[in-house]
């Protein structure tokens, strides 16, 4: 593929921005669902990002900036890429355990593991003995680590006032739409971390 000056100035580096950040939101979809708290693998998204690398697979980028960039960006996707695979695999072979994923992803938010070094957890699988995850507080968890990430305050952010917020949405999109049920998702947008909301319709 053949590169102008112009796109290895211009495109790339937005595509670079881009594929950081599709690689972050893809990262926390996939730590949603190894969580229970969303039901589908997010495959979709997943072949978005893999189609934007490809999309500079074997080019010739002249800036170098622009391709330093872009290949930090792909170097932290093929991390993860390893690391969901590996756990993909254990859920298909029942050896997935939520809890033991659950612990592993509190030592890292507290700076004690990275997440190469988590271990897998259950997703659709039956808990014999482990206690159910709270949704709650998996999503409470994810949210302050994003803004953390955005460098977004999280001064005065606690799981109740979080878990009131939650409920009243959860309330209001129920009485606009009849849904069943509602999921959320936490998002990066402009540098700024969303709540998006998804209403489950009534089967």
């Amino acid at each position: 593929m053949a590169l102008t000056q112009l796109q290895d100035t211009d495109a790339i580096n937005k595509d670079a921005d881009l594929l950081t950040q599709e690689v972050e939101k893809l990262r926390l979809s996939f730590e949603q669902y190894f969580l229970g708290l969303e039901k589908h693998e997010p495959v979709k998204q997943r072949q978005a990002v893999v189609n934007l690398i490809r999309k500079y697979s074997g080019a010739n980028i002249k800036n170098p900036r622009a391709k330093f960039k872009l290949q930090q960006a792909i170097a932290r996707y093929n991390t993860y890429t390893t690391y969901w695979d590996r756990v993909l695999r254990e859920i298909e072979d029942g050896t997935y355990n939520r809890d033991i994923f659950k612990a592993k992803l509190h030592e890292k938010e507290r700076g004690a593991a990275p997440l190469q070094a988590s271990a897998p957890a259950t997703a659709g699988k039956p808990e014999s003995v482990s206690k159910k995850p709270d949704p709650y507080d998996q999503l409470f968890r994810t949210y302050v680590e994003n803004r953390k990430k955005c460098g977004e305050t999280i001064q005065g952010l606690t799981l109740e006032s979080f878990r009131k917020t939650i409920a009243g949405q959860i309330e209001n999109i129920k009485k606009k739409t009849n849904a069943q049920g509602v999921k959320f998702q936490v998002t990066t947008e402009n540098g700024k971390t969303k709540l998006k909301a998804t209403p489950v319709a009534k089967k």
